[in-house]
């Protein structure tokens, strides 16, 4: 994501409207016929949406109806801070100071990935003690640090980082 900012390669469009689904779906419509050099990933900011995560997780199934070329994600200020794995520590990761939607151009994942495993690996049962040997996809690569580091530096300091930068201190 660095480089992507860096490069110039991350739109963002903030959203104001009450209703937001239409909004994010006119936006959608834009981004999708930017060429790749002109935008990797988009960031949809909604600061005047109220209606909570689970709505939002809802605006964004409907959005990926509309998407071709784009993946979507929530990232909002109260998605859950569940610890127990690398897997489920990822909605806490994706807290932001106002909610939004992230659109990462499936092109830009395939090439990061650079053909490794991006998600599930199926193995033969009788085979099982194989999966021992088999290197980490780098989505769990990535989820893992990131666990590591919530563990290490303490998910308060996140917290609180995040309340500063909406401004509401609590």
């Amino acid at each position: 994501a660095k480089r992507c900012r860096e490069d110039g390669r991350l739109v963002r469009r903030v959203i104001l409207d009450d209703y937001v689904l239409p909004a994010v779906l006119r936006a959608i419509a834009e981004i999708e016929t930017l060429p790749e050099k002109q935008c990797e990933v988009a960031l949809l900011i909604m600061p005047r949406f109220g209606d909570g995560a689970a709505a939002l997780q809802e605006v964004c199934a409907q959005s990926r109806r509309h998407l071709r070329t784009f993946h979507c994600v929530v990232f909002h200020p109260d998605l859950k801070a569940d610890f127990s794995n690398e897997n489920r520590a990822v909605q806490f990761l994706r807290r932001a100071p106002d909610p939004m939607l992230q659109l990462v151009r499936a092109s830009t994942l395939e090439r990061v990935r650079a053909g490794r495993s991006g998600g599930s690996i199926y193995l033969d049962p009788k085979r099982l003690d194989v999966a021992r040997d088999l290197p980490l996809s780098l989505s769990e690569e990535i989820a893992r640090a990131n666990l590591q580091t919530i563990r290490e530096r303490g998910p308060g300091e996140m917290e609180r980082l995040l309340r500063d930068m909406r401004g509401t201190g609590r």
